[in-house]
């Protein structure tokens, strides 16, 4: 969309993330994580590569953010991971759009990278990698879209020149489909990290009924 009504008010008894969360200071990888098995997937692959990643989590008004969140809390459990959930208030602007939007919020990933990048303005790290875990046919699209080829690399533009350091804005499964995906990881991450497809929440209705294009 070209407007946007949204007015976003800061809560009075908020604590900056400075003053109480230590632990992302010294990462270089974050992961937009939501319980799915796209970005599951995708934290299995930096686990693999013996990444530093962080998972964050982000409360922005979503229908099914309740089974995001006990996926989310159930799969970093089994891992013995730290996450970081943020919250925005998009509620009422997301009820009001949900439908008109055929349930893919406008712009989410763009806001995904935006929290992901202020946490990495302020690590200590002279660079840092964003995954937005999106599939190789989800990327075909134009270039508008906010999981093309085009929008990454943009991204990763914009962001290094705003942070005055490189930042990545990737995703690691650019050449594969999700078919393959979950190939590999049955093949390969089930039993070495004992997180299964099954774990992981996809559906737009939270019930997992095939409906939805998730």
């Amino acid at each position: 969309p070209r407007e946007f009504n949204i007015k976003i008010k800061q809560n009075e008894n908020h604590q900056y993330i400075t003053k109480n969360l230590k632990y992302p200071f010294n990462y270089n990888t974050i992961l937009n994580f939501s319980g799915g098995l796209d970005s599951t997937a995708g934290l299995l692959y930096t686990l693999d590569k013996k990444e530093k990643v962080l998972p964050v989590w982000i409360d922005f008004g979503q229908r099914n953010k309740n089974a995001e969140q006990s996926a989310v809390s159930r799969i970093l459990r089994k891992l013995k991971l730290k996450q970081l959930v943020i919250k925005i208030d998009l509620n009422q602007y997301i009820l009001e759009g949900w439908k008109d939007w055929d349930f893919i919020i406008p712009g989410r990933n763009f806001l995904f990278l935006s929290v992901a990048n202020t946490i990495l303005n302020i690590s200590r790290q002279k660079k840092g990698t964003i995954y937005v875990c999106a599939h190789k046919d989800e990327m075909k699209y134009s270039k508008n879209r906010d999981k093309s080829q085009y929008f990454f690399k943009k991204a990763s533009q914009f962001y290094s020149l705003e942070n005055n350091k490189k930042i990545l804005a990737d995703t690691p499964f650019k050449d594969f489909s999700k078919s393959e995906i979950i190939s590999y990881w049955r093949r390969h991450w089930e039993k070495k990290f004992g997180i299964s497809p099954y774990d992981t929440t996809t559906c737009y209705y939270e019930k997992g009924c095939g409906r939805c294009s998730a």
